[in-house]
């Protein structure tokens, strides 16, 4: 059962489709921000103005109406979003342990016995402080977008209670992604 009509002019734009993931999209995230600032304008942002269209159309109850408004346009949409902020988590977890045991392919390429060169041992230095860094930079950015995920779910979750009664909708969207698995 699907409300939304595609060929409706009136309708609100389709979710953003995710971008490829790679650890190099998140190191510079420009793709994922903006995937991510779509997909929660085109949904979240106005999830109060979408409930009230299908609310106000009524031809079928409000029960169905929220859930099938749940399971085929917010869920799915906080599911993306979490999936590539958790991708890119995942590398950053892979990066550190690369960095650290000099896996990086840089750093593989950039390595010179000291004793042969010690102005390789120094560019190799900088090099893996240069790593470090962008490391940082992807995990600061991991946790800035996973409280910005948090504020604006608990924001939805507000709007989906006043407009179709009180449900433990985090609780639904677990279950919800538990049972795509």
């Amino acid at each position: 059962m699907s409300f939304w009509n595609q060929s409706n002019e009136d309708a609100f734009p389709e979710s953003p489709r995710v971008p490829d993931l790679s650890r190099g999209a998140c190191l510079n995230p420009k793709g994922l921000r903006a995937f991510l600032k779509l997909s929660r304008a085109n949904t979240d942002d106005v999830i109060k103005q979408r409930l009230n269209s299908l609310l106000n159309d009524m031809k079928h109850t409000k029960a169905d109406i929220c859930n099938n408004f749940t399971d085929s346009i917010l869920f799915q949409s906080w599911r993306d979003r979490l999936g590539a902020i958790e991708f890119c988590d995942k590398e950053s977890v892979n990066l550190e342990k690369a960095i650290e045991s000099n896996q990086e392919p840089e750093l593989q390429e950039k390595y010179v016995d000291p004793r042969i060169d010690p102005y390789a041992a120094r560019e190799f230095k900088e090099l893996k402080e240069s790593k470090y860094k962008q490391l940082k930079e992807l995990q600061h950015w991991v946790h800035n977008e996973k409280l910005v995920e948090d504020i604006i779910q608990s924001r939805s979750v507000e709007i989906l209670s006043d407009n179709c009664g009180m449900s433990d909708w985090t609780q639904q969207f677990k279950d919800w992604t538990n049972s795509l698995k």
